[in-house]
């Protein structure tokens, strides 16, 4: 008797994986996305916008960005990137690790986890530091103006930055300190423009 033929074996259901509502600002009004599967391993690259994870009990997705990755363990969760750089996780089920460059974190149903703001810009050097302190000076803001110039190490400009950083002290009324950075000037710069000006202001009482 002929053997009769074997149903196919079933197959386990890959993770889901769907756009959501677009995010605020995201680029095209919708989920920019790539998928990869590497046998029953599936890799998620989202450059914008939200998408929505679904994953079965036991399995693990990793959705990643530019700047980091999204671990998704046996649930869902809602993913919101921004122009690469992930926003945004909540979970609703199972839990999730998320390694971004503040660091990382674990959050489980119910958590939502949003990026912290970006740390301040770092003060401007140079050329920078000189502008800054040149339109201080101009709207009569002293002690602004004297610490952009004293941040004003470029080479390019130093020099000039050193004296008007003394003139500002001295507007501001801090004579002591004045005539202290004057002579200073006068010092380390002995061939400048400035140095007949320096001088005065060295010697002023």
């Amino acid at each position: 008797v002929a053997d009769r033929a074997r149903p196919p074996a079933p197959v386990a259901p890959r993770p889901a994986i769907a756009p959501s509502a677009p995010a605020a600002g995201a680029a095209m009004g919708r989920a920019r996305y790539t998928v990869a599967h590497d046998g029953a391993d599936l890799t998620v690259s989202l450059a914008d916008g939200e998408v929505a994870l679904v994953v079965a009990p036991g399995e693990v997705i990793a959705l990643a960005t530019a700047d980091g990755e999204v671990t998704l363990r046996g649930g869902r969760a809602l993913v919101r990137a921004r122009a690469g750089v992930i926003a945004q996780v909540a979970v609703f089920a199972g839990s999730a690790e998320i390694l971004a460059p503040s660091g990382r974190a674990a959050i489980v149903a119910g958590d939502v986890w949003v990026a912290p703001p970006p740390p301040p810009p770092a003060p401007a050097r140079g050329v920078g530091a000189f502008r800054v302190g040149w339109l201080a000076f101009r709207a009569a803001r002293w002690t602004e103006a004297a610490a952009a110039f004293d941040r004003a190490t470029d080479p390019a400009v130093r020099e000039d930055a050193a004296f008007w950083a003394a003139v500002a002290h001295q507007r501001a009324g801090d004579a002591v300190g004045a005539r202290a950075r004057f002579a200073a000037f006068v010092a380390a710069f002995p061939d400048s423009s400035h140095r007949v000006a320096a001088e005065r202001g060295a010697a002023r009482d």
